[in-house]
């Protein structure tokens, strides 16, 4: 079964919810990123 015929087949309010969930998701990783990265360069600075 291919992908395309895999997306026929799904209700497009789910097709949005996964999508919505993939973006939330890699918005948290982005954050959680950021996040690291400046306490790095926060404690390099205190050192």
């Amino acid at each position: 079964m291919s992908v395309a015929a895999g997306l026929r087949y799904t209700p497009p309010r789910e097709i949005m919810g996964i999508r919505t969930l993939a973006l939330v998701a890699l918005l948290a990783l982005l954050a959680l990123g950021a996040f690291l990265a400046l306490g790095r360069e926060r404690s390099a600075v205190h050192s």
